[in-house]
Parts: structure tokens; sequence; C-alpha cells
């Protein structure tokens, strides 16, 4: 990211599954609507039900400050340098979106956007299920219909149909004491 000269990213990770032909027309009107607004650090291509949400344009709405995943990895056109300063050495992607959105609550001059619900994605996706913690999902393997393949992506990873990647308890209980810890300070208006 520190070599890109474009101040706006599209992020897609590796594990999500374009399903159908991308509306070019539908991301532009996306994209050029970032490009004039300044003030928006990221528009979120997916989208789904939330409380609390303002209305920003046709299928497009903040996401609320208090949003679990005010930063999340779904495919999203991003502004650069904001992302570049929410992400943090050795954080996984989970660690990311958790710890990355108490840092991004202290951005109070950007604005992160969403899409109202799936109808409007232009870039539609599996969301990223095929890998969950590191072990491939049996049922999204099933589901997009790629049974025949398995033996050439497995990369000697597991294959799995639930339990999926369950951590040691004393990782559990690290991970949410750093998340109770973020949430405190951030009533007090600390974020890190």
């Amino acid at each position: 990211m520190n070599y890109i000269q474009s101040p706006y990213v599209l992020i897609i990770l590796d594990d999500f599954i374009i399903e159908k032909k991308v509306d070019n027309e539908v991301l532009q009107r996306y994209a050029d609507y970032i490009f004039k607004n300044s003030d928006v650090a990221c528009m979120s291509l997916s989208g789904g039900p939330m409380e609390g949400v303002e209305k920003y344009q046709t299928g497009v709405v903040k996401r609320p400050w208090n949003a679990d995943y005010l930063l999340n990895l779904q495919v999203a056109i991003w502004d650069r340098l904001v992302l570049l300063s929410l992400l943090k050495d050795g954080e996984s992607p989970w660690q990311i979106e958790l710890f990355g959105s108490f840092r991004a609550r202290k951005l109070k001059n950007k604005i992160f956007l969403q899409l109202e619900d799936s109808s409007f994605m232009p870039i539609v996706y599996n969301g990223g299920w095929l890998i969950v913690k590191g072990i491939w999902n049996g049922n999204e393997i099933k589901r997009l219909k790629f049974e025949k393949y398995v033996n050439e992506f497995l990369d000697g990873k597991a294959l799995q149909y639930d339990n999926f990647g369950r951590l040691p308890k004393t990782d559990v209980i690290k991970i949410r004491w750093g998340i109770l810890i973020r949430k405190l300070a951030s009533k007090l208006g600390v974020y890190f």
C-alpha cells in the first residue's frame, strides 16, 4: 500500500469469490461519489440491515460510530491514507476489524459508508466464507460447486463443515480483555 500512488484503493480479499459479472456502471458511480467527497474514508460495497443508519444517497448509508465493524475488510473503496493510518503491524484481519474500528472512531471528520442492502452491490461475492480462521469451509465449497477442485486448492489445509478454528481458551481470554479495555477506553474518548 505504501507504493500505490492512487489516493483511493479497491480492497478485495483473496478468499472472496466474485460470483456474477461486476456492474461497472454502479461501481463507477460509487467511486465518483467518494472522489468528490473528501470526508468519506470508506465505502463498503456490501451491506445489510443496520439500526441507526443515516441515508446518504440511493442504497448508501452512513455506518454509526458505535458500529462493531466500523472498519471492516469486506469489498470496499478506501481513502488509501485513512486505511493505512488504521492498520497496525502484527494484527490479523479479524483483529484489524475489531481494533481498527476503535481506532477509526477517533477520525471524527471522516465518514464510513456501506450499502443499504445486498441488492445495491456492484460486485456480488461470497463474503469471504471460503476460508474461516485458516480452515477451508466445506459448506461453501459445496455451495460454490468447487468439489471437483478441492485437491487442487486445499494446500494441505483442513477441510471442515463446522467448528471452524476454535482458539485455545487463553487466546480467547486475551482477545476479550483487549476488546473490553478498548471499549472502556473509547467511552473516555481514548482510541488505540
